[in-house]
């Protein structure tokens, strides 16, 4: 009997590490690529495209230090295994719950921010985006799709921003799917991207982005889409564990500190690919040297400020 019980035990914590696994682990159960899986042999022949068709998702910037709602311990009485691993389960989901109401409250009060910038948001538009990215790079406005064009490839792109509480950055978040021209379950690759903007001067971020109706909130949130869709259409090499090191870098009135494994450095720049298999694009902590001080370093760098 106690054998029986202990195995009941067992199979319904077993039961509830499944029930609480965690999506991009069901994604790859699911047979999707991991996300420094290698880019199919495209050449020339791949399109990109921004999902949506209307807003694009902005939010405030909720800290990354934030800590979640606490776990309080609780001692299960129960007359037998099946009201034990009752007890269980319902106090995970109680505890799930409280970190989803709390998770919501922190991101409503995160986009208070966001108030000041309404007029400037509201031309941030996925047709706006798409336009923009097309006139900021040559590459991909040959590789825009549009009603008569036809493709072995296609990049479908999910762009989210985050403004920082002080106003001093913007940051992208975006998930970059390519898909064979014949659409199946399975992407053939997929990256997910972070760019990080330069960070603006201390309180001058309210008339940075709101000056002649947010221009400079497009031409930054622009030129991160940008940075993302040529960050995650480059072959880089394969991740080496042992390549993995400590990265300084700004983000907005902080230093900040990523384990990753750096692929190049570029007019100021960090590109890398963190633990989680994130291509990202950082500003440096160190300023740009002499040799990078040239015209072409400049006009890339509008992309982040």
């Amino acid at each position: 009997m106690k054998f029986l019980q202990t195995k009941a035990i067992w199979l319904g914590l077993l039961f509830l590490n499944v029930v609480l696994t965690t999506q991009s682990t069901f994604a790859s159960d699911a047979g999707f690529p991991a996300l420094d899986a290698p880019l199919p042999a495209m050449g020339t022949e791949w399109r990109w495209v921004i999902q949506g068709d209307g807003a694009v998702s902005v939010h405030g910037s909720v800290g990354r230090d934030g800590s979640t709602g606490a776990v309080h311990p609780m001692m299960y009485p129960a007359p037998d295994a099946v009201s034990f691993i009752a007890a269980i389960l319902t106090h995970a989901v109680i505890n799930s719950g409280i970190r989803s109401a709390e998770q919501e409250k922190r991101l409503k009060e995160a986009d208070i921010v966001l108030q000041p910038l309404h007029q400037a948001l509201v031309n941030l538009t996925t047709q706006q985006l798409s336009v923009d990215v097309a006139r900021r790079s040559a590459l991909l406005a040959d590789h825009q799709m549009h009603p008569l064009a036809t493709t072995e490839w296609l990049a479908e792109i999910t762009p989210s921003y985050l403004v920082s509480s002080d106003l001093r950055s913007l940051s992208l978040d975006a998930d970059i799917v390519i898909w064979p021209a014949k659409k199946g379950k399975v992407p053939a690759a997929i990256r997910k991207i972070r760019v990080l903007s330069d960070p603006l001067e201390k309180d001058s971020g309210l008339q940075h982005w709101t000056d002649n109706d947010g221009e400079a909130l497009q031409r930054v949130a622009t030129g991160l889409l940008v940075e993302a869709i040529e960050l995650a259409m480059q072959t880089w090499s394969a991740p080496d564990p042992g390549s993995q090191r400590t990265l300084r870098f700004r983000d907005g009135a902080y230093v900040r500190t990523e384990r990753a494994q750096l692929l190049q450095t570029q007019c100021g720049r960090l590109h890398a690919r963190n633990l989680r298999g994130w291509l990202i694009s950082l500003p440096a902590v160190t300023s740009i040297t002499n040799e990078e001080k040239d015209n072409a370093c400049e006009i890339w760098g509008t992309r982040f400020r």
